[in-house]
């Protein structure tokens, strides 16, 4: 393993203080290796030629080695990984929520979050993505949806809210409009539904807690008014024998 300059077998007698290029030369289980440090450093993005030994040595070479060792050519150029486009506006936002998660995550109510994305990316989709770390946009969507019931609204609020949350864990959003200074869901202000058991119901009720008064299993041989005239009839000083005899049970029971 070596940084050596090939000049000085040219003749070349200021070697290796001359300005020729420095060569990276490694044997490797019985195959020798050698190319110009400036070819491989240009091609793993390099901006300047390789200008001192020093360089060449730290730098490239334990590269060269690693790629050699690894079983690659050198000599070919890397492939460069695609850097992923950043995102420009709501729709490839929610684009992208939906196919990293509603998608993929295991959702009892997924079709309901589809049909919300595609309200909101209706309303939101042309902003850029960055309106969304503001309240103005959001604002402007509740007051499109002020004709509509409350509950409503506050679905495709939270809805939006969890987007923008999701999008910050991912560093694609670096803050959100959702905080007590900026948009609230007003969940308080959403109508209850009130509704009356009919007598049906209110008789199966009845009939439930009626049952709590048997016993707990078919075999089972006292219910719990059986125990509670046991416990009064033994704080009575009525003796555990007679109790036995008297509820077909074991005298152990009857402490």
């Amino acid at each position: 393993m070596a940084v050596r300059k090939r000049c000085r077998s040219s003749g070349c007698k200021a070697s290796p203080r001359c300005a020729h290029p420095w060569w990276l030369d490694v044997r490797y289980k019985g195959v020798r290796h050698r190319m110009r440090a400036d070819d491989f450093a240009f091609a793993r993005g390099a901006t300047a030629p390789v200008a001192s030994k020093e360089e060449a040595a730290k730098v490239w070479e334990p590269k060269f080695i690693a790629e050699i060792v690894s079983g690659k050519d050198p000599r070919l150029a890397p492939e460069r990984k695609e850097v992923p486009k950043p995102l420009t506006t709501v729709a490839q936002l929610l684009k992208l929520y939906r196919t990293r998660y509603v998608d993929v995550e295991p959702l009892k109510s997924r079709a309901g979050m589809v049909s919300q994305l595609n309200v909101l990316n209706a309303h939101l989709g042309n902003l850029p993505a960055t309106a969304l770390e503001r309240p103005d946009a959001i604002e402007d969507f509740k007051a499109r949806y002020a004709n509509r019931a409350i509950a409503t609204t506050n679905r495709y609020l939270a809805r939006l809210r969890h987007v923008c949350n999701w999008a910050i864990g991912r560093d694609l959003l670096s803050r959100t409009a959702f905080h007590p200074r900026g948009i609230r869901i007003p969940a308080k202000s959403e109508h209850r539904r009130e509704r009356r058991v009919c007598e049906a119901e209110e008789q199966r009720l009845l009939d439930a807690c009626t049952l709590l008064n048997e016993p707990a299993r078919p075999t089972a041989k006292l219910s719990w008014d059986d125990v509670r005239e046991i416990r009064a009839r033994a704080d009575a000083g009525v003796p555990q024998n007679k109790l036995a005899v008297a509820f077909r049970i074991s005298p152990a029971v009857c402490n």
